[in-house]
């Protein structure tokens, strides 16, 4: 089975080139306001913790 021609806007998108931005693991960075915000007190005994991981300089 063949695929379909890709549309017209993801061929000029394909068409820019690609540039390395970052040259390893993407870091994890925690996040102690929006743990406190949605979890409550951090230094209660459930210990839990909101992470995220940044991507928004990765390739």
């Amino acid at each position: 089975m063949s695929q379909d021609p890709l549309p017209p806007y993801l061929q000029k998108l394909q068409s820019i080139p690609k540039h390395p931005l970052l040259f390893g693991p993407s870091p994890l960075q925690r996040l102690p306001r929006l743990t406190e915000a949605l979890v409550g007190d951090s230094s209660s005994s459930n210990n839990l913790q909101i992470w995220a991981k940044r991507d928004d300089c990765n390739r």
